[in-house]
């Protein structure tokens, strides 16, 4: 008989029909469809084997969808495991197929007091073809009894199949010792005989993770073949995890662990929970995984996505990490005095190692959004206040994003047409708690770090405050954006008044940390063919989303390396900030498409912008001024119009620029083959007081320097200048470079806002020919009045190059000691067709003059 002739019942009477009629096997028909029907419908029951092993619960699932509760009541000291519905089938009706030791549904099991048992252990195996679901809840009042922990393993398959789906639902356990969960343990250890490496690997760098005596199952043949000649494969497999989804809720354990891996999609939520030690979450490769971590403190805390092992896609968008998410809001609570601590984080680790990936936005005609993936984002602190400890590190959130490169598919009109959605880190709202201490530890006091690759990606630090730096570092990615607002890094002793004003400081300030560094790559790698190039923002300001206040900071270096290949230009606003004690130091490399090719319809190079901000202070030793940091250094490479800004109009108001050096250096601005009327690079300075020095240099290089700047030495040159063994050097061949234009105080509309005093020396020194210098004239009151010169130096020399050409002309200007250098001249220049305009109200009147300037 076959298989299914066994499964059908055989009546006595058919051995005697040697000859049935049709009604006999009309009959027979009948008989075999209604048996056929019935064991259609028979549900095949799943067996969870639950024991005591020593004072441990032992929980062994089988591979048939199991769905069971395990109820840890600390009032009486018994745990309870029952089956319970669950629907296996989309649509159909739950039903409790779950038997628990092989008693009839809905039999459970329930502990004695006599086996006091102190922790639980649930082994689920299966693979892609089974469901499991697990609830374990606390209830009653009393000592917690599982006071050894909670682990759970889901050993998944070999063979490349991903392992079984798991619902894990956690709620009001407490008082419990570590919980762990691994969904298919991973390894990295080399197997004896052969010496090969696990398969899949993990990516480098990440940690296997496996629990104490766990051994990875084993994949391949012991040998290899001799025709045709193969090595042996026999290896440790990382074996895959299925989908994830893990609810833990008011929950306390002295420390947690999840890991998943492989290719499925993974859900973690963590709400209202005490972790006393450490917290890990591990999620594998697949899109659009999600972390939550709310109302919850914890110590040190990891959370991770992209974890392994490697997957390959020949399409490069299964497994790209697009439109992973990891939030983190509402952790802890501040301190409510300085003697008594709050509660919070003790330091929080996000690393995104995807890719990132491809989405799709409206398209034409009103077609609504749909977004598919997209870009990773790091959400801390976006709804509510996160605490972090000042015993810990701060905040460190990494994407390891690149570009992926795909072609747009041609879609019919008015179709979703797909794009790459940036990538995004978001901190706000960040504060420490912890009261005070005599030691920060190795680790404090705690900074905010980010660090995203080569794709598109923005960075927001908003309405935070650490007592250690801030830094914020992109890759070579086009259109990267990075916003600082209302942030406070280290401190002062005594701390200042914000923001500082224009004049001598009582006291001297002994500055703490609060280093600020941001950093941007060449920007010359596009996520698309249709996406320009350049174009990398960095902006602070004081338009907090939790409050509007001044960014208040120790030092701030702020570098973009840009290309001339690019299509765009960079751009750096730096508004209504205070750095107390120290410098900003600003460096960008050479600008826009324009130096290579056709103007692109922006037609401008790099723009940095310094507006109602401060840098350093100064004392009084007598008669003399006394700096302490105050240095404002900027330098720009080779670009076609350059530009930098310094105006007192910011977010807060208009305010005054307080500095006490000020550095410019501004490359070679090539023009374009096809620029009828070039200009070069411009420098504007409005409502800005320098106490020293006021430097700027135009078509400068830098002293040994051959050809221009590159991305590539803008390391080196920083480095070089910030020790002070190079200085620039003027391009004065000549040959066209020129056409560069300072103006100081001469805006109009800004009234005595715009003025500008520089105590000590103003040099202004530009290479190539035509190139014009505006002093004075803003019109803060006419000439004479009371209100002061437009523009006060103590000595001044302009120098406007060897090719001719130079404009310079001054109103209500004031230069209190003439020439820095000796000279009987403040206004310089050879070649032909240089001019000088006297507007009146200068003193001396008029400025005097020198090369081959009418004197």
């Amino acid at each position: 008989m076959t298989w299914l002739s066994r499964l059908l019942p055989q009546s006595p009477s058919l051995s005697r029909l040697a000859k049935p009629n049709n009604r006999t096997r009309q009959a027979q028909r009948r008989r075999r469809q209604a048996t056929l029907e019935t064991l259609e419908g028979r549900t095949l029951l799943s067996n969870v084997s639950v024991s005591v092993v020593g004072h441990e619960l032992v929980i062994l699932g089988d591979t048939h969808n199991d769905s069971f509760s395990v109820t840890d009541n600390v009032s009486t000291g018994l745990i309870t495991v029952v089956g319970t519905a669950s629907s296996t089938k989309p649509h159909a009706p739950a039903s409790n197929t779950t038997q628990i030791n092989g008693q009839p549904v809905p039999s459970g099991f329930t502990s004695t007091t006599a086996q006091a048992i102190t922790s639980l252990f649930i082994y689920l195996p299966g693979d892609y073809n089974s469901t499991d679901n697990v609830t374990i809840t606390g209830t009653g009042t009393g000592s917690e009894t599982l006071t050894a922990g909670i682990t759970i393993i889901a050993p998944g398959v070999t063979g490349g199949n991903q392992g079984l789906d798991l619902n894990l639902t956690v709620t009001n356990i407490t008082g419990a010792g570590p919980f762990a969960l691994y969904d298919a343990p991973t390894t990295t250890a080399t197997f004896p005989v052969t010496g090969n490496t696990p398969s899949p690997a993990l990516p480098h760098g990440e940690q296997p993770n496996a629990p104490p005596g766990y051994f990875n199952p084993v994949t391949g043949p012991t040998v290899g073949s001799l025709l045709p000649v193969t090595a042996p494969t026999k290896a440790y497999s990382n074996n895959l995890g299925g989908v994830l989804n893990a609810s833990i809720t008011h929950s306390t354990f002295s420390s947690l662990y999840i890991e998943q891996d492989g290719c499925c999609p993974a859900s973690v939520v963590l709400d209202h929970d005490s972790i006393s030690s450490y917290l890990t979450v591990e999620e594998g490769v697949a899109n659009g995984d999600f972390i939550q971590l709310t109302n919850s403190t914890a110590g040190a805390t990891t959370l991770i996505q992209g974890y392994g092992p490697t997957m390959t896609d020949p399409n490069n968008a299964k497994w790209t990490g697009a439109g992973d998410v990891i939030t983190v809001q509402d952790d802890g609570t501040p301190n409510p005095s300085p003697m008594k601590a709050g509660t919070g984080i003790l330091d929080l680790c996000i690393t995104q190692l995807g890719t990132g990936g491809s989405g799709s936005l409206a398209g034409p005609f009103g077609v609504p959004a749909a977004i598919n993936g997209g870009g990773q984002q790091i959400l801390v602190g976006t709804v509510s206040p996160v605490e972090v400890g000042v015993a810990g590190f701060g905040i460190k959130a990494v994407q390891d994003d690149s570009p992926v490169v795909t072609i747009p598919p041609l879609v019919p009109i008015g179709s979703a047409v797909p794009v790459i959605l940036p990538n995004l880190i978001h901190i706000e709202s960040i504060t420490v708690y912890g009261h005070l201490t005599n030691s920060i530890g190795p680790n404090g006091p705690p900074s905010i770090y980010t660090c995203q690759g080569d794709g598109q990606d923005s960075t927001i630090i908003d309405s935070s405050t650490v007592w250690g730096n801030i830094s914020a570092y992109q890759g070579n990615g086009a259109g990267d954006s990075v916003l600082l607002a209302a942030d406070v890094a280290g401190w002062t002793t005594p701390p200042p008044t914000l923001p500082v004003q224009p004049g001598p400081q009582p006291v001297y300030l002994s500055p703490y940390f609060g280093c600020v560094t941001v950093h941007q790559g060449t920007a010359a790698m596009a996520d698309q063919p249709t996406i320009p190039t350049g174009g990398d923002t960095v902006t602070l300001n004081s338009a907090g989303s939790e409050y509007q206040a001044f960014n208040s900071f120790n030092n701030l270096v702020i570098t973009q390396c840009d290309l001339s290949t690019n299509f765009n230009p960079n751009s750096i606003l730096v508004d209504s900030t205070v750095v107390v004690t120290g410098n900003i130091l600003i460096f960008q490399g050479d600008a826009g498409f324009q130096n290579g090719g056709t103007l692109n319809g922006t037609d401008t190079g790099d723009l940095v912008t310094i507006s109602a901000t401060t840098a350093g202070y100064v004392t009084v030793n007598g008669p003399v001024l006394c700096d302490h940091g105050g240095l404002v250094a900027i330098k720009q490479g080779n670009g076609y119009e350059d530009g930098v800004i310094f105006t007192p109009v910011g977010t807060e108001g208009v305010l005054p620029n307080v500095f006490n050096n000020v550095l410019i250096w501004q490359g070679e601005s090539l023009v374009p083959p096809d620029c009828l009327q070039p200009t070069g690079d411009f420098v504007t300075i409005d409502g800005t007081t320098i106490w020293s020095d006021l430097l700027i240099f135009q078509n400068a290089k830098f002293a040994g320097e051959t050809g221009a700047m590159t991305a590539t030495t803008v390391a080196a040159t920083d480095a070089s200048m910030l020790s002070g063994t190079t200085y620039p050097a003027i391009d004065d061949t000549g040959g066209g470079l020129g056409n560069n234009i300072v103006s100081i105080a001469a805006t109009p509309g800004l009234g005595e806002a715009g003025q500008v005093y520089v105590g000590e020396e103003t040099l202004i020194y530009q290479g190539g020919k035509n190139n014009s210098d505006y002093l004075g004239g803003g019109g803060s009151g006419a000439v004479g009045t009371p209100t002061g010169p437009d523009f006060e130096t103590g000595n001044l020399d302009i120098f406007t190059g060897f090719g001719g050409g130079g404009y310079v002309t001054a109103a209500n200007t004031t230069v209190v000691f003439g020439s820095f250098f000796g000279f009987p001249f403040v206004i310089s220049g050879f070649g032909l067709g240089n001019t000088y305009v006297d507007g009146g109200g200068n003193s001396p009147d008029p400025l005097p003059t020198g090369g081959t300037y009418p004197i």
